[in-house]
């Protein structure tokens, strides 16, 4: 099993979290795009709980177009 290391992690903390949500926005509908703290608490881990990290935004796409424009 590989061992995760805080190297590999990316830093994000520059990243201006206002205009990700804003190029994220028009692209969903506004129930489909959490950007809230309270909102993100449920997407901060996957299956790898002792790892946590809450992410800038979450984008519920609801199609394939919808995948593909946030991509």
């Amino acid at each position: 099993m590989r061992q995760h290391s805080a190297e590999q992690d990316q830093d994000f903390s520059s990243v201006n979290r206002a205009a990700v949500v804003a190029a994220l926005a028009p692209l969903l509908p506004v129930a489909n795009l959490l950007f809230e703290r309270e909102d993100l608490k449920p997407y901060e881990c996957d299956g790898l709980s002792a790892y946590r990290e809450l992410p800038l935004a979450v984008a519920l796409a609801e199609s394939e177009e919808q995948a593909a424009a946030v991509l």
